[in-house]
């Protein structure tokens, strides 16, 4: 809007603490910077010359002087999304399990309310179900394949404001099938069809791999196990007190024998 002038007439009167309202439509320019403040000047009539600015920093400024209204105006540019994928553990036995998790993020720019979160479908590898924790103001998709015994994701419409996140957790489980050393990947894709849109590393989609290899333990090397599992804590409980309940009976039948002995 630069070196435009816009002049306007009012009609009629306008009487004591009354107002006249010029409305005005501008467009930014695609060059403006993110954030853009516009200042219109509006010069008091000639014929009222006794007439004082009030607006600003001119309060009390001599007559027919230039009152300064300025508004804000703040411009965003194209969504820029980021896509996160692991899995958890990444070495396995066959038949094992792994927990995939998958984060989609609006890190700058614009809202989006069409994004498309999606997996692929790898052999030797099924999902259970997929749960869905949003922060940032985003929202979960309430979707399908969310309740499905498993499966991949295809999630449409996802909404992601600017800061918002969407993580969404699976576990999966291999196939007993598998040898020493192989691998199965799940693939994850996020794309949006909003204008300008791109992803963190580039053109969209974005796309992440998580990876689980295979190991089988070698005869007389055990697999590590996860002592921080409740299943091992449970184990690794019963088995300190029969170690307790063992020595405490030793002792008792020792004691027994030292008084017979007597």
């Amino acid at each position: 809007m630069a070196g435009k002038t816009i002049s306007s007439n009012a009609d009629g009167v306008l009487q004591p603490a009354g107002s006249y309202t010029l409305l005005v439509n501008a467009t930014v320019d695609a060059s403006a910077p993110f954030s853009t403040t516009f200042v219109m000047p509006a010069t008091v009539g000639t014929a009222q010359p006794q007439l004082l600015c009030s607006k600003g920093s001119l309060t009390g400024a001599t007559p027919n002087a230039a009152c300064l209204a300025s508004a804000p105006v703040t411009t965003s540019g194209p969504p820029v999304l980021s896509l996160t994928h692991s899995a958890s553990p990444g070495t396995v036995a066959p038949g094992g399990t792994a927990t995939f998790t998958i984060i989609a993020t609006n890190t700058t720019g614009s809202a989006i309310t069409n994004g498309v979160l999606a997996t692929d479908t790898p052999a030797n590898l099924t999902l259970g179900t997929w749960t869905c924790t949003a922060s940032g103001g985003a929202v979960c998709v309430q979707s399908a394949q969310l309740t499905k015994a498993s499966g991949p994701l295809n999630l449409m419409g996802l909404n992601l404001p600017v800061g918002g996140s969407l993580t969404y957790t699976a576990t999966g489980t291999l196939a007993s099938t598998l040898k020493d050393g192989d691998s199965v990947t799940l693939n994850a894709t996020l794309n949006s069809a909003t204008t300008g849109a791109t992803c963190s590393t580039g053109a969209l989609p974005c796309a992440q791999p998580a990876t689980v290899k295979i190991k089988v333990a070698a005869t007389g090397e055990p697999m590590p196990v996860p002592v921080d599992a409740a299943w091992m804590l449970a184990a690794l409980s019963s088995l300190l007190l029969a170690g307790a309940a063992i020595a405490q009976r030793r002792a008792r039948q020792a004691g027994a024998r030292e008084r017979h002995g007597k």
